[in-house]
């Protein structure tokens, strides 16, 4: 029949129609039904539902269980449903038969024990009773009686115990409780089981009342199953025990599935104490299922979400297990809540990131080598692909090399390079002066990498040998052990000479032997035996030479004394074993008590110490990449030159010109991601600081990281994570990249960065996703387009902590306190520092564990502000939380810190200018331009070359002007046209007046028709458009400073036409009140007049479009003391700086020293101590006697043409002279002394020996005064041989030690008058004033010198009538501009002056000094024209009229003050009248004015060549030149002496060869190369010269000292003197303190003494020294500083936002020891508080779960007597 089909496809019941109307497909009413959704031909048919259905019975769930929430999951037709309640099953948790109320109680004769407790004896639901005594287990004496076990006193004595199987589930507590009663007996009972970890005892009660009591305790069960437990009676104990209950009051959660179409139940997920899944009885209020999982929430805790499969796959199918996970180690462990909440933990702290540097700052990464001028001489080079080489000349690009390296950057020779094979490496030349280039080489000569040679070594490295054993011999000698090896001492009352101490490096056995052919370093010390060290002791040093040992002596030590006391070292190499007279000593270090000198030793020998140097070698092989131009060769004159071979740093890696940063993130098991760690730190590391002025820019900011590992990914890693993702940022974008993902179950947690590759790039939304956003708690969810929507929710926390004395939460208050720790940087390197000038806020976040996280909290006393003086030491904020408690839900917290203040930047300058107003203009790089605006101010933070700003003055500076180009100022060169002077006499204004807010004005052409500027209108018109003229007004008056106006630009220059001719000028703009002060009145108009002597200058300005100015801008401001000792004062001081010197700039330098008596003032060092020193002028007896020199020319002292002159002596009488200028002392002269009543012997001595030794060192033998005079015989160089015996002299500059009488104020110049040189006065002066030449200040790093120029003539002036008072002369100390010396020592003086560098010519080291500051004092040497308190009027009026006659010719003028004198001049008349007049003042003559500048340098003077004469400098040059290359030739005839040379050639005592120079000593010479002999009176070399034709050198030699008798080296040979050197002489010469002679005085001594080359005797030399001011080369070098100075702009006040930085890592509030890795990192460093106990820079290398906490470094315990076990027991020791 046919089928009727009724499809109800659409599912639907309709009751809205009539059932007429009801379409096909739906249906009318229906119940328990279902419509199919199947795929099979029944689809849409309706099917009947299956009502409820019983399931299986749950053996693991307790009855009390219940339902908190369901759902059905229709697509798979399963069921889900949420169960909490009882952990376990047993019915109200309590152990069957507890009450022993079961007659099922069995009692067993022999029991079967086995190791598993009885499992064939003791059953379930019923008691075993039995007793533990082997072989009367029936003697237990126990029944059951009505439910009670009862023991009476039938029992054996032994423990008794009932005995019974239960079963525990595993983590589940359970309360084990009974009843007892004690009867008779011992009254011990106890409960003892198996839980799972062995056997434990449980409820022991002691109690012997008698009463009934109740004992109870709990367990956990760490295996699920039977449990064997055992109740006992201990002993003989009679007793009773009842109600035993072992019940659980632990609650469990339970998520099940049930599958409807297999009809099988199936644990999902248990948690058996509810701490995972929290379920209460409340219902769970949402629940959803998107494919394998299952969400949930219900109000209360956490929203859950679990995968369903892998669940199931975790959980025992007993029910009565708490589900695991496998964790990415593979292992099984339980599950946390933190594995099913929805929202995932995320890394707390940034990655911890290992740098890989270019440069790794542990290791060497620059070696030295060097190369020769030819095979014979030391090299380092091996081999090469041409052969033998001994320099780069004959290598090409390909060509390969091998060398030793031989020392690292530092000298040292025990280093281990940072190189490898296929290392990238750079060579560059030392410089000519042996100046090793700047590390890291900026460029190269020759450039390569590391070959695979075989033989490659990258380490040097020294060793130090043991001492093996020591002995002394002979046997029980008087060498005693103080500590064995190490120390000995040596009795002298006791021992005998010749006994020997003898330390061993090797016993035939053990040790290492000494080689001949390998370098050794042997040190030790020398100490005090019974508070003396004395006698003789020798040191031998033995090779390993058997039989005749071989040795070296290293030392006699004669004389010793404590002075000795201290630590010696010597270097052995191959060839110095050259003794062989001893036997049994090889390997050994020999110490021989000695007394050739008549005193045996005395002392200690201790700390013995023997090195192989170089024992291991570092040596490579480079292959040749490129060239640059010709490799630099060996200079001429030397034997080597230095290579530097250094790292090539490649910065083209993936962290170069970028600041990167690295942060990670978390895969779990379901997909989900966590959100990002925070990012590290910018990965950035500059290396050494490299300014270029050039580009702008430091160098250095390049990163110097090659690579970088990113360490230990899973510290604190959740357990089901199943990757991680490294991601990348850059700072200047917002992109972030996945580097690589790192699978967890690889164990793989570290993973190196050294590309620039990336996965893919992150999506926009999640790079702001700081935290999960999930609800803390809500009561809906669903599912809405693949997303989880929570609603009614709550998120974050209330700020409340939990009140432990009230039990509730309160409001939290948040109390942070801080302060600044300060410590100075000791490095050479910036550190981590908060920033000075600066206000901080500092707050603390506090964060739950799944990083939600609370505002920044903060309070007032959490503000800092960083003092300005703490800018150069490295600050930080130490913080410390108050508050009471934390908030209740916080895990973790972390610090952040908000600048108050704005923005700033820092500013480098390398270049700084003058500018027109006085002010300085700086330039800074045009990059830096937007940093900065007009009225900001910037901040000095350091200096030029220096790392140091006196912070403690003002250093702020207002911005005044900004420019981005160069102000015209800076770029215009000036040169001068034109100065005249205008004057009433001969006016150069005409009646057209310059004046105040004027434009105009006129001069006289007539002043300039004569000259070039006959044209300067032609001139003016034809100016380029780049320049422009000026015009200025100046005067100079004597009683002010010189004035000067403004400069004014020419807009016009006009010739007039009609006579007289006039220049009218226009200027642009008007003139100020600058130009007033030149008008004789103040009206405003041309009729204001010009004062006299007002100067007229123009000058042309030229702009100079240079290259320095480009990418520069410009900021003006103010020009202070404090800006001009930290900038323009600190000048280039830099070994790569090439400087030039000018001869206008360099000086001879000699050094005057007075001679020691107070009573005296004249140069000492001219005499040989007789007649106090005094030798000059051939005084050699008394100082009133000079009738000697009766006839001796006085060279110019007579004036008067009209007296008749001594026959032959055309230039009058010496004697005459010194009588005469004895006579003006004594009456005109300074008389500031104390005079004794009987006569005038000390004033004779006083002055006239002071003014006579002060002409001849300023003078020679010129006498003359009037300055034209003196002018005809100055010279540049005087010439001790050409000049002997005529009138020259040279100007002399010395550093000055010598004593003066007073000196003028500076602002007055020269003046006499009744206030200067010294008031009238009517008492006695001071004596003598003092100054000392050079002072070291080595507390400071400074030296002061004393540098001065003399004499300096007074000027004649005519009309200089007798007693004209006062007498000024404002331009007699004015050098620079001073008629006689302007043009020979302007140049000079002008670079006497702050930031001037000079260096001295011949001191080895070539050190830069630089001038800091500069005193000027005009000094008076002897006669300071005051009359004292002996003379009477005290006026000076007095003295200054009579001298001033004298120089005038007035030589009547005051003659009765010199009658009644009686000299030995039998030619003075009877009337006191002199028959011979001279020009003799001791107050107007050049040798009584000296200009003295005291000048403050940067540093101490290393090379100081002041120092007491007669000894070598400290640090100065010395050459032995061998006698196989001097194979000198000693001659004399007459008083010239001279040794010729094949060679002037020597080595200095570190191995460099030099040439003898004049002024050098000749101190030594080794008689036949081995007797070193001490010249006696010293020869100097005063000249060198070659003769081409024989190429030999002639050196002339004079005596040293002036202090010598007639000046002379003593002729002929013997041991000692000159004479005695040979060809077969080893010479030595050294550099000499300067002797206190000028050219001046040793020229008047050698003419006294008969000294010259063609007289009777040497004679002597002054030694000087060249100070050379420096100037910085342009063409070789910029003039750029490569530290320039760091301004730093004033934070903005205007700040837009309010931003805190994140400022440290989570830290774990609670401290237990599982959470101390969080607290205390790995890779920590720790440190001791005020001691060094902790050694520096140790590090935390591991902190265990325990607590255990492992350091990097041994760190100093007090032994456990000194300290409390408490403490003691902490340590593993």
């Amino acid at each position: 029949m046919p089928e009727i089909k009724h499809n109800f496809t659409t599912g639907k019941m309709n009751k809205d129609l009539d059932e007429r109307l009801v379409q096909n497909g739906e249906y009318r009413h229906a119940v328990n039904i279902q419509v199919s959704t199947s795929d099979e031909s029944n689809v849409g048919s309706v099917q009947n539902i299956l009502g409820n259905k019983r399931v299986e019975y749950l053996e693991y769930l307790p009855a009390n269980n219940q339902c908190v929430g369901s759902i059905t999951d229709e697509k798979n037709d399963k069921i889900y449903w949420f169960v909490t309640g009882s952990a376990v099953r047993y019915i109200d948790s309590e152990l069957v038969n507890g009450d022993y109320e079961d007659a099922t109680t069995t009692t067993y004769d022999q029991p079967y024990w086995d190791a598993n407790g009885e499992t064939g004896t003791v059953l379930q639901d019923e008691w075993t009773l039995v007793a533990d005594a082997t072989g009367d287990q029936l003697g237990h004496g126990m029944s059951i009686v009505n439910g009670v076990l009862k023991r009476d006193s039938s029992n054996n004595g032994s423990n008794s115990s009932a005995r019974q199987k239960v079963n525990v589930v595993s983590g589940v507590q359970y309360h084990v409780s009974y009843k007892r009663k004690w009867i008779a007996g011992g009254g011990r009972t106890n409960i003892f089981m198996d839980t799972g970890n062995g056997n434990i005892t449980l409820a022991a009660s002691n109690e012997t009342s008698g009463q009934v009591v109740t004992v109870t305790d709990t367990f956990t069960a760490t295996f699920t199953g039977e449990m064997f437990f055992r109740i006992f009676f201990i002993g003989d104990m009679e007793g009773e025990i009842d109600n035993v209950v072992i019940s659980s009051s632990q609650q469990a959660s339970r998520i099940l599935e049930y599958d409807k179409v297999n009809n099988i139940i199936t644990p999902v997920f248990i948690d058996m104490d509810n701490s995972v899944l929290k379920f209460s009885t409340d219902k769970i209020t949402a629940i959803n299922i998107i494919d394998d999982l299952l969400f949930f929430t219900d109000g209360i805790n956490e929203p859950k979400k679990i995968n369903i499969q892998r669940s199931i796959e975790n959980t025992d199918v007993s029910g009565n297990a708490t589900t695991t996970i496998i964790d990415y180690n593979g292992s099984i462990v339980p599950v946390k809540e933190e594995h099913i909440t929805v929202a995932k933990k995320a890394p707390l702290n940034a990655p911890k990131i290992q740098y890989n540097y270019f440069r790794d700052p542990n290791l060497a990464n620059t070696g030295y080598i060097n190369i020769a001028n030819n095979l014979s001489n030391p090299h380092t080079l091996l081999n090469s692909s041409k052969g033998i080489i001994y320099d780069f000349g004959t290598l090409s690009v390909g060509d390969t090399f091998e060398t030793i390296i031989e020392t690292d950057v530092n000298f040292s020779n025990n280093f281990t390079l940072n190189w490898k094979q296929g290392t990238n490496v750079i060579l560059k030349a030392f410089d000519p002066n042996g100046t090793p280039p700047s590390i890291p080489l900026q460029k190269y000569d020759l450039k390569g990498f590391i070959t695979n040679w075989e033989h490659n070594e990258f380490s040097n490295f020294d060793e130090l040998f043991n001492i093996v054993n020591t002995t002394i011999a002979p046997s029980g000698s008087a060498w005693a052990v103080i500590a064995q090896d190490v120390e000995y001492s040596f009795d002298s009352s006791t021992g005998a000479d010749n006994q020997k101490l003898v330390f061993k490096t090797f016993d035939g056995v053990n040790g290492k032997e000494i080689l001949n052919n390998k370098k050794y370093e042997i040190s030790f010390e020398l100490a005090e035996f019974n508070s003396s060290l004395a006698g003789d002791l020798k040191v031998f040093f033995f090779d390993n030479t058997t039989g005749t040992n071989e040795y070296t002596i290293l030392n006699e030590f004669t004389n010793l004394s404590n002075t000795d006391v201290g630590v010696y070292t010597y270097i052995v190499d191959g060839d110095q074993y050259t003794n062989n007279n001893f036997t049994n000593y090889a390997n050994s270090l020999v110490f021989e008590a000695s007394d050739d000198n008549g005193t045996l030793f005395n002392g200690i020998v201790k700390n013995p110490s023997i090195t192989k140097l170089d024992s291991q070698l570092a040596k490579v092989q480079i292959e040749l990449t490129s060239i640059s131009g010709t490799p630099p060769s060996v200079p001429a004159g030397e034997t080597s030159l230095n290579y530097a071979v250094d790292i090539y740093e490649d910065f083209d890696n993936v962290f170069s010109n970028k600041f990167s940063r690295i942060a990670y993130r978390y895969k779990y098991e379901d997909g989900e991601y966590s959100f990002f760690s925070p990012f590290s730190n910018a990965i950035f590391s500059p290396s050494v600081f490299r300014y270029s002025p050039v580009e702008g820019y430091n160098l250095g900011m390049e990163n110097s990281i090659k690579d970088i590992v990113v360490k230990n990914l899973n510290n604190s890693m959740p357990s089901d994570v199943v990757a991680i993702d490294i991601l990348y940022k850059e700072d200047d974008s917002p992109t972030v990249y996945v580097v690589d993902t790192l699978k967890t179950n690889n164990g793989i947690f570290d993973y190196k960065i050294e590309t620039n590759t990336v996965k893919n790039i992150l999506p926009e939304n999640q790079l702001l996703r700081s935290f999960d956003n999930v609800p803390t708690k809500a009561k809906a969810q669903e599912v809405i387009g693949n997303r989880i929507v929570y609603g009614n929710y709550e998120q974050n926390y209330n700020l409340e902590k939990y009140n432990p004395n009230t039990g509730q939460n309160e409001d939290f208050k948040i109390d942070i306190e801080t302060k600044i720790n300060s410590k100075e940087n000791n490095t050479n390197s910036g550190l981590p520092s908060v920033k000075s000038s600066r206000d901080y806020q500092v707050g603390v976040v506090y964060s739950d564990e799944y990083g939600r996280q609370t505002p920044v909290l903060s309070n007032s006393s959490a503000t800092e502000e960083v003092q300005l003086l703490s800018a150069r030491e490295i600050n930080n904020i130490h913080v410390k939380i108050n508050s009471d408690g934390h908030p209740v839900n916080a895990k973790y917290f972390k610090f952040y810190v908000k600048d108050v203040g704005g923005d700033y930047f820092n500013l480098a300058m390398d270049r700084w200018y003058d500018a027109e107003d006085g002010n300085v203009w700086l330039a800074f790089p045009s990059s830096d331009r937007n940093k900065i605006d007009i009225d900001d101010y910037l901040i000095l933070k350091k200096g030029i070359e220096t790392n140091k700003v006196d912070l403690t003055t003002k250093n702020k500076y207002k911005v005044i002007d900004i420019q981005n180009e160069a102000p015209r100022f800076i770029k215009a060169t000036s040169m001068l046209i034109s100065q005249k002077r205008h004057s009433a006499v001969s006016p150069l204004f005409t009646s057209e007046a310059p004046f105040k807010t004027g434009n105009t004005f006129s001069v006289n052409y007539s002043k300039y028709n004569n000259s070039a500027l006959s044209q300067l209108v032609e001139l003016f018109n034809s100016k380029s458009l780049d320049e422009d003229f000026f015009i200025r007004f100046a005067q100079t008056n004597i009683n002010t400073a010189q004035s000067s106006s403004n400069k004014y630009k020419i807009f016009n220059i006009e010739k007039t036409a009609s006579a007289p001719i006039k220049l009218h000028f226009s200027v642009e703009g008007s003139f100020g009140s600058d130009v007033a002060q030149f008008n004789i009145s103040q009206v405003q108009d041309h009729s204001a007049g010009i004062i006299d002597n007002t100067n007229f200058i123009i000058f042309k300005e030229k702009i100079e479009n240079s290259a320095k100015f480009e990418g520069r801008f410009f900021v003006k401001i103010l020009r202070d003391e404090h800006y001009n000792q930290f900038v323009t004062s600190t000048i280039i001081d830099n070994s790569e700086i090439n400087y030039t010197t000018s001869e206008v700039t360099n000086k001879k330098i000699y050094f005057l020293e007075s001679v020691t008596d107070d009573r005296f003032n004249f140069p000492g060092h001219h005499g040989d101590g007789l007649g106090n020193g005094q030798h000059h002028w051939g005084l050699h007896t008394a100082f009133d006697d000079y009738t000697d020199y009766d006839g001796a020319s006085a060279l110019y002292p007579f004036m008067d043409d009209s007296t008749t002159e001594p026959p032959g002596n055309a230039n009058g009488d010496l004697n005459a002279y010194f009588q005469s200028q004895y006579r003006v002392i004594q009456a005109y002269g300074d008389i500031d002394y104390d005079v004794s009543s009987s006569g005038l012997t000390n004033y004779s001595q006083k002055f006239a020996g002071c003014l006579l030794g002060w002409r001849c060192y300023l003078r020679g033998l010129n006498t003359a005064v009037d300055p034209d005079v003196a002018a005809a015989d100055r010279v540049e160089t005087l010439h001790l041989e050409n000049d002997r015996a005529n009138a020259k002299f040279e100007d002399v500059w010395y550093l000055n030690s010598s004593k003066f009488s007073y000196t003028y104020p500076y602002y007055t110049g020269f003046e006499v008058s009744a206030d200067y040189p010294i008031p009238n006065s009517d008492t006695v002066h001071d004596p003598w004033k003092t100054r000392t030449a050079v002072t070291n200040f080595s507390s400071t790093n400074t030296a002061i010198l004393h540098l001065s120029f003399g004499g300096i003539e007074p000027q004649v002036t005519d009309g200089w009538a007798d007693g004209t008072w006062p007498y000024y002369d404002a331009k007699f100390f004015d050098l620079v501009n001073h008629t006689t010396f302007g043009i020979t020592q302007g140049a000079f003086i002008e670079k006497i002056s702050a930031g001037s560098q000079f260096r001295f010519k011949e001191d080895p080291a070539g050190e830069v000094y630089t001038i800091t500051d500069v005193q000027v004092h005009y000094l008076i040497n002897i006669d300071n024209l005051c009359e004292g308190a002996n003379q009477a009027p005290p006026n000076n009026i007095n003295h200054h009229a009579r001298q001033a006659g004298l120089i005038q010719n007035d030589f009547g003028y005051g003659a009765s003050d010199l009658v009644g004198y009686t000299g030995p001049d039998t030619r003075v008349s009877s009337g006191g009248t002199p028959v011979y007049n001279f020009r003799t003042p001791s107050f107007y003559q050049a040798p009584n004015f000296s200009v003295n500048y005291k000048i403050t340098l940067n540093k101490e003077l290393s090379w100081n060549p002041v120092g007491t004469p007669g000894s070598a400098i400290t640090g100065g040059l010395e050459i032995d030149i061998a006698a196989s290359d001097a194979n000198a030739v000693y001659a004399q005839t007459s008083g010239l002496v001279t040794l010729t040379l094949d060679s002037i050639t020597g080595s200095t005592p570190g191995g460099d060869d030099a040439n003898i120079e004049v002024g050098m000593v000749l101190e030594k010479y080794r008689d036949d190369g081995s007797t070193l002999r001490d010249i006696t009176i010293k020869p100097i070399v005063t000249e060198i010269t070659f003769d081409s034709n024989t190429s030999k050198h002639t050196v002339k030699l004079r005596c040293y000292s002036g202090d010598v008798i007639n000046g002379d080296l003593p002729t002929g040979a013997g041991n000692g003197k000159v004479g005695d050197i040979t060809s077969s002489d080893d010479l030595i010469f050294k550099q000499y303190y300067m002797n206190g002679m000028s050219p001046n005085s040793a020229k008047n001594l050698n003419w006294f003494r008969l000294g010259g080359e063609s007289m009777g005797n040497t004679g002597v030399m002054a030694l000087g020294y060249t100070i050379e001011f420096l100037n910085v080369d342009e063409e070789e070098s910029p003039e750029l500083p490569s530290s320039p100075a760091i301004w730093e702009t004033e934070p903005k006040k205007d700040k837009q936002l309010n931003i805190y930085y994140e400022a440290s890592d989570y830290y774990t509030i609670s401290e237990d020891a599982a959470n101390l890795q969080n607290l205390i990192p790995v890779g920590s460093i720790i440190e001791h508080a005020n001691s060094g106990a902790i050694p520096l820079n140790t590090t935390i290398t591991n902190v265990a779960s325990d607590g255990k906490i492992t350091l990097s470094n041994d760190a100093a315990v007090e032994p456990p007597g000194l300290q409390p076990s408490y403490i003691t027991d902490r340590f593993d020791t």
